[in-house]
């Protein structure tokens, strides 16, 4: 295998350009790929300088607060297409590179008429990241449409085999999967493939969707996917900071699963408390709620605070080390046990 990509290879590379919280922190070695071969290349000298490979698509989901010593592969394997020969005249088989840019995914699918991800507009990150946290928003998530994840296998060096893995083998649920469970760190993703319908079909039960197109002048039965693509954005620009301005990494903490059992002991002393069936045994609480409730919403400690907006967003005030940003983390983790006895865990990536 040729190895024309070491000249590309990077170092002591600043990681706050790559990632949206753009907390700084030093990447001993920095590499973007393109293609598949240039991955493969990179995996080959990851491996023979005994360097820990770190993916990293488009840093939304990644919080990097101290230096570290790994390949940094920057994912920026893109491209989308249509699989003709495994779609049909009810749906279709949309496929996208891991480093193209989810949004241009979602209007990917508008532009070819196909229904089931508008309502996953304007997610920040890649393509790639989308089955790993099993992505999801106003009601709809991944699990709901994805076909299959192409992934390279990194135990099987030098050639590195490509397979497949559908969705029935990716044991998602709330922002979980086999990627960050049994095949983290065993499988690189680089490409993605989702199933949708060519019937118009709306997911519109979502009440802050609901709400909003029911304001709208046009009656819900004539909506279009671009009316519900652009209601999304609107919605989500009006409560969530844009990184470019307001350096954050979305939803910091997830919406805790809790027992019946303990929800119905806080709903004796919170009554307004915002829950969501997962099953017969469990609910979902708003993470948000508890946060706000526990005193947190808009409050700002030096660099860093808890967005005035959403108290579920944490955001990078001004050039804030990553300590300072898991010490407010931490605080509001203990703060919400303290008077929920409820444990928020952090969504995204953590290097420290």
């Amino acid at each position: 295998m040729p190895n024309s990509l070491h000249a590309n290879i990077q170092t002591n590379v600043n990681l706050a350009d790559y990632a949206t919280m753009a907390l700084p922190s030093t990447a001993s070695h920095f590499v973007s790929v393109t293609t598949l071969d240039e991955l493969k290349q990179a995996i080959v000298i990851a491996q023979e300088q005994s360097l820990p490979i770190i993916v990293l698509g488009e840093g939304s989901n990644s919080l990097f607060t101290c230096d570290v010593s790994a390949l940094v592969l920057h994912m920026n394997i893109s491209g989308f297409e249509v699989d003709a020969s495994a779609s049909s005249d009810d749906d279709i088989v949309l496929v996208a590179g891991a480093g193209a840019h989810w949004d241009d995914f979602v209007q990917f699918a508008i532009v070819h008429n196909a229904y089931g991800i508008e309502n996953l507009s304007w997610i920040p990150g890649a393509v790639g990241a989308a089955p790993i946290q099993n992505i999801g928003a106003y009601g709809v998530e991944l699990s709901h449409v994805l076909e299959w994840v192409e992934v390279i296998d990194l135990n099987t060096a030098p050639d590195f085999s490509v397979r497949r893995i559908y969705a029935i083998e990716c044991e998602l649920s709330y922002r979980e999967s086999i990627f960050k469970q049994r095949l983290k760190n065993q499988v690189i993703i680089i490409r993605v493939a989702i199933r949708l319908s060519l019937s118009k079909q709306f997911n519109l039960n979502y009440a802050a969707l609901s709400s909003y197109l029911d304001d709208l002048p046009t009656p819900k039965d004539e909506l279009t996917l671009t009316d519900i693509r652009q209601a999304v954005i609107s919605i989500r620009d009006s409560k969530l900071p844009n990184p470019e301005k307001c350096p954050n990494a979305g939803s910091f903490f997830k919406n805790p699963i809790i027992p019946k059992s303990q929800f119905e002991k806080l709903k004796q002393a919170h009554a307004n408390i915002p829950n969501y069936p997962v099953d017969g045994d469990h609910c979902k609480l708003a993470a948000a709620w508890l946060i706000d409730q526990a005193g947190w919403k808009g409050k700002r400690f030096g660099n860093v605070g808890v967005h005035e907006k959403q108290a579920l967003v944490l955001v990078n005030y001004n050039q804030a080390q990553g300590h300072e940003l898991m010490a407010l983390a931490r605080e509001i983790q203990a703060s919400v046990h303290e008077r929920f006895g409820v444990a928020l865990e952090i969504e995204p990536r953590v290097y420290e």
